[in-house]
């Protein structure tokens, strides 16, 4: 969907008419939505309304029947809740939030859950950043990253990695230091593979920018880097 590709406009819009359709009776369909919406507004610099969208989705969890809770595709169960509050309150750079509901997720996910554990992960990443730490960011990104299997780096898990890089300023602050994981974090973000299964030229990806993690030129990737 939209949000999960770089659209939280169309995202926000789709959720609103998701929420109109469901209606605010207790609902798998109206919660989800309700979530979906507070993570499409936080995306799209609406902070007012995603923190209502926030209070609407958690209101609806709280009355949401047991049978429309369980763990299925056509339900809204607990560990999918915070899953979704985890990228809100990440985006809205409430990381007390966002930090309580990604240990609530990972207590409820699988140990099999890789995707969804990664993506926790990288939320959490996130968080550091947005608490000052932009080392410590990139560092648990790679981790996350390099933990996967080269195909798994593609998608999602490479659209929240990208969100994350972006979002690091071209100066890093003071206290970050360039370090050969920056660099490994460039090169990983730049290099997987394609829709067509090609990787991607490792110097300049897609944009023909230079890759950086946190700004610094020491972080852009060059061969005498690779390793």
């Amino acid at each position: 969907m939209p949000l999960n590709y770089g659209a939280p406009r169309a995202a926000a819009g789709l959720a609103e008419q998701a929420r109109h359709i469901a209606g605010t009776r207790p609902t798998a369909a109206a919660t989800l939505a309700a979530a979906v919406a507070a993570r499409a507004f936080a995306l799209n610099h609406q902070p007012e309304q995603a923190r209502q969208a926030l209070a609407d989705a958690d209101a609806l969890m709280e009355r949401l029947p047991e049978g429309e809770r369980s763990d299925t595709w056509l339900t809204y169960g607990e560990q999918k809740h915070h899953v979704h509050l985890s990228h809100a309150f990440t985006t809205l750079a409430d990381t007390r939030r966002a930090n309580e509901s990604q240990q609530r997720a990972l207590e409820l996910s699988a140990p099999t859950s890789t995707m969804t554990r990664t993506l926790l992960t990288i939320d959490a990443a996130a968080c550091s950043h947005h608490d000052g730490d932009s080392e410590e960011a990139c560092r648990r990104t790679v981790v996350a990253l390099t933990a996967l299997p080269v195909d798994y780096r593609t998608g999602l898990v490479r659209r929240r990695a990208l969100d994350l890089y972006e979002a690091n300023p071209r100066t890093a602050p003071p206290r970050a230091r360039c370090t050969g994981t920056t660099r490994r974090r460039s090169r990983l973000t730049a290099t997987a593979p394609t829709a067509g299964g090609h990787a991607r030229s490792p110097r300049s990806g897609s944009t023909g920018r230079p890759l950086v993690c946190c700004g610094h030129r020491e972080c852009q990737w060059s061969p005498a880097g690779a390793g």
